[in-house]
Order: structure tokens, then C-alpha cells, then sequence
């Protein structure tokens, strides 16, 4: 008798309930921003958006004219095109821009000036990244100034929707 007690004891002790362990309410989630960007695409297929670039970052409200960027996932950096006089004269004006001397893919070299940091406006959002300004023999008819780079899409998530030629940026 003494040991089926033991035994009902031990079964008894066994399938007691005990309460789930507690869990965490399930995370709220936080709604990330997400702006939707009008693009244009050139006659060989390039999807361009206009993009305001300030290089003076000490004068904020300045606004220059917009520029035509094409996207780029394959350019590192953020640039625009101006003339290679230009590109020693910005390196003069700006007390912060740098002037470098980069090898192309070609091997050939090119004159850039970098203004770090430059604020990239693209619709509304704007990025504090550095920027470089390539000297070029610009062609008057190209249909693009510049290349928006990875540095300013690679903080959000990027997606296209080529009927209504929109870009959606969302934060990261």
C-alpha cells in the first residue's frame, strides 16, 4: 500500500499543471517613414530624379536648383557633373571641399572635388553625406547631371514601381 501511494504520488506530481511560462507582449511596431519619389526615365532607359544638393551645409535654408540624378546601385558616391575649370574653383570657394584626383575604370584620371558633408534632398528627405563634384567635359545634350549613389539609397529600403514611375524610399 505504502508503495502505490509513492507511485500515485509520483504520477500526481507529474502531470500537474503548471502555468506557461509568461511571454513578452508581442512588440509593437513602429511605423517606419516611407516617401514615395516621381522618376523619369531617358530615352536609353535610365531613371533620373531631381535631387537638391546643397554643398554649403553652413547656409542650410539655401536651396539650389535641382538636379537631374540618375539611380545608380552601382555608383558609390553621390555625384554631379561640372566642367573641370569649375571643379578647382569650387575646391577655391568652399573652405571645406577638397580637391582629389580619381582613376576612372578606363585608368584615365578625373578631378573631383568633395564637399563633406553635403546635404542630398531627394523630394522629402534630405541626407548629410559627402559629395563629389567629377569635372567632365560635359556634353550639352546629356540628359542627366550626376548619379544618385549607394551611400544615400543603402539607408532605405528601395523600391520601384514602373508603371506609375514612382520610387518608394522607407526608412531602415
Amino acid at each position: 500500500m505504502k508503495n502505490s501511494l509513492i507511485i500515485l504520488a509520483l504520477l500526481f506530481s507529474g502531470c500537474a499543471r503548471h502555468a506557461p511560462p509568461a511571454t513578452a507582449p508581442p512588440a509593437q511596431s513602429i511605423a517606419k517613414k516611407s516617401y514615395v519619389i516621381p522618376f523619369e526615365r531617358t530615352e536609353s532607359g535610365l531613371m533620373t530624379v531631381s535631387v537638391i544638393i546643397n554643398i554649403n551645409t553652413d547656409h542650410p535654408d539655401f536651396r539650389p536648383l535641382p538636379k537631374r540624378l540618375v539611380v545608380d546601385t552601382g555608383c558609390a558616391r553621390t555625384c554631379f557633373f561640372v566642367s573641370n575649370k569649375a571643379v578647382s574653383d569650387l575646391s577655391k570657394i568652399l573652405p571645406h571641399a577638397k580637391l582629389d584626383e580619381r582613376r576612372m575604370a578606363n585608368g584615365s584620371g578625373m578631378r573631383v572635388c568633395t564637399f563633406d558633408p553635403a546635404r542630398v534632398t531627394v523630394g522629402d528627405v534630405s541626407v548629410d553625406i559627402p559629395v563629389d563634384a567629377s569635372g567632365y567635359d560635359i556634353r550639352l545634350d546629356m540628359p542627366f547631371d550626376g548619379c544618385l549613389g549607394i551611400d544615400f539609397l543603402s539607408r532605405f529600403n528601395v523600391q520601384f514601381d514602373f508603371h506609375a514611375k514612382t520610387m518608394a524610399l522607407t526608412e531602415r
